[in-house]
C-alpha cells in the first residue's frame, strides 16, 4: 500500500462517517439533535506532535522529532450511548542522535483510525460524572523509509485490534456554561498484525510482489505478547453558542510490536479541535 493510497483511504472512510442525517433544532446552547435524540458533533483539530521510534529492522538507535498533525472524528451521544470515529494522520522527517557521517533521517507516515462505541454505567455521582465502558475497533499503519540504506530503506507495520475503551468526564462550570474534563484509555485485546520479516522487498526481487501482497503477505493474529498498545486521552471541552464546543486535547499513543524484528512507537499529541454540532 502506498502512501498516497493510505491517504485516500483515510479521507474516504472519514466521509462516509461524516454524512448527516436530518436534525431537529432544540434551545441555543443545547444545539440540535437527531431524530433519534443524539446530540452529533463533527470535529476538526490540528496540533503538534512529538514523535519517536526505535525499529531494530532499521537501526538500533532511536529516531525523533516534533511536527504537525491533523485530526478528524464524528461524535454521538445520547443518555446511554457514545459512539466516536476518529482519524489522526502525520507525516515527519525524523532524526536521530549520532556521530556517524551517514545521514540519520528517516520518512514516517503513520495513520490512526479508531471507533469507540460505549454505554454509560452508574458509579459516581451522575450530577458530577459520565462513566462508559465499552469497546474499540482500532486501525494502525506507520511506513518508514531511509533512503540512504540502499538494501534495507523500507520498513512498515499495521494492526487492525478489537479492545478495551472506558472513558469518564466530570462536568465543571465555565463562565456559566456546562463544560466537561474528560480522560479515556484505549487497550488493544486482540489484534492482526503485519510486518515483514525482511525490509525493502519488491518486485525487482519477486517477480510476484506487489504493494497489496507485501502489505498483508505476513499477516498473523497476535495479543499482548506479540502486539501491545495503550492510548490515553485527556480532553478540556468547553461549550459554544448553538451547541458548537472547543476542545483542547493531549495524546498518548505508544506501541510495541515483535515480529522478526521488534519495533517501539512512542506519541505525544497537542491538539486544538472545532466541534460542529449538526
Amino acid at each position: 500500500m502506498t502512501l498516497h493510497s493510505s491517504k485516500y483511504l483515510l479521507l474516504l472512510s472519514f466521509f462516509f462517517a461524516a454524512i448527516a442525517s436530518n436534525a431537529q433544532n432544540i434551545d441555543e446552547d443545547e444545539g440540535i439533535l437527531s431524530p433519534g435524540g443524539y446530540n452529533r458533533l463533527l470535529g476538526i483539530g490540528v496540533g503538534a506532535t512529538y514523535r519517536s521510534f526505535l525499529d531494530q529492522g532499521l537501526s538500533n538507535l532511536t529516531y525523533r522529532k516534533p511536527g504537525a498533525t491533523v485530526y478528524l472524528e464524528n461524535l454521538k451521544t445520547d443518555d446511554m450511548k457514545f459512539t466516536e470515529l476518529s482519524i489522526q494522520a502525520s507525516y515527519l522527517t525524523m532524526q536521530r542522535k549520532t556521530n556517524d557521517l551517514t545521514p540519520g533521517e528517516a520518512k514516517s507516515f503513520k495513520g490512526v483510525i479508531d471507533y469507540r462505541h460505549t454505554y454509560k454505567i452508574n458509579v459516581l455521582n451522575e450530577n458530577v460524572y459520565d462513566v462508559r465502558l465499552g469497546a474499540v475497533l482500532s486501525g494502525l499503519v506507520d511506513i518508514r523509509n531511509m533512503p540512504q540504506l540502499n538494501y534495507s530503506a523500507q520498513s512498515y507495520e499495521h494492526a487492525f485490534s478489537l479492545g478495551f475503551h472506558s472513558k469518564i468526564a466530570r462536568s465543571k462550570n465555565m463562565n456559566s456554561r456546562n463544560g466537561s474534563i474528560i480522560w479515556d484509555l484505549s487497550i488493544p485485546v486482540v489484534s492482526e498484525i503485519g510486518r515483514p520479516p525482511f525490509n525493502n522487498t519488491n518486485g525487482e526481487y519477486d517477480p510476484s510482489y506487489t504493494p497489496l501482497k507485501g502489505f498483508f503477505g505476513k499477516d498473523e493474529i497476535a495479543t499482548f505478547g506479540k502486539f501491545f498498545r495503550i492510548t490515553s486521552r485527556l480532553h478540556w471541552q468547553y461549550p459554544l453558542k448553538n451547541g458548537n464546543k472547543i476542545r483542547f486535547s493531549y495524546t498518548w499513543d505508544y506501541y510495541k510490536m515483535k515480529g522478526a524484528t521488534t519495533v517501539y512507537s512512542a506519541e505525544h499529541t497537542l491538539t486544538v479541535a472545532f466541534l460542529l454540532n449538526y
